[in-house]
């Protein structure tokens, strides 16, 4: 194998990493066959689940549903204390007033950018 190709095992299965995809070895009788199953981790999917069960079982959100909203919402200040930290803004109520500007901005250019405008002045 190249050094772009990794052999994972688990329970004693042979997987060969290709891309987003694995190739699970299955014995049958005395033949090998390859099968392609799709990676859920390549979408981080498998992430998202767990991070959205951990908070419900730490109390956090009494639902999947509230738990998206919690993770959202660490996920927005998480962001608004990354332009402070890096010093764009200098407390985080200018972080948040400097997002909505970005976000306006950028919705005014995807205007003009699919034709719905001519000039950001319209938009």
């Amino acid at each position: 194998p190249s050094a772009e190709t990794a052999i994972l095992f688990a329970r004693d299965t042979p997987k060969l990493a290709l891309g987003a995809a694995l190739l699970f070895a299955a014995p049958r009788r005395s033949v090998v066959t390859l099968q392609q199953r799709r990676d859920p981790r390549a979408d981080g999917q498998l992430g998202l689940a767990a991070a959205l069960q951990n908070i419900v079982e730490r109390g956090e959100a009494a639902t999947l549903d509230e738990a998206q909203t919690v993770l959202s919402q660490r996920g927005h200040a998480a962001s608004l204390q990354k332009l402070v930290d890096s010093g764009e803004a200098a407390t985080l109520d200018e972080a948040s007033k400097l997002a909505g500007q970005r976000a306006r901005a950028a919705s005014l250019q995807k205007l003009v950018d699919s034709g719905d405008a001519a000039t950001l002045e319209e938009a």
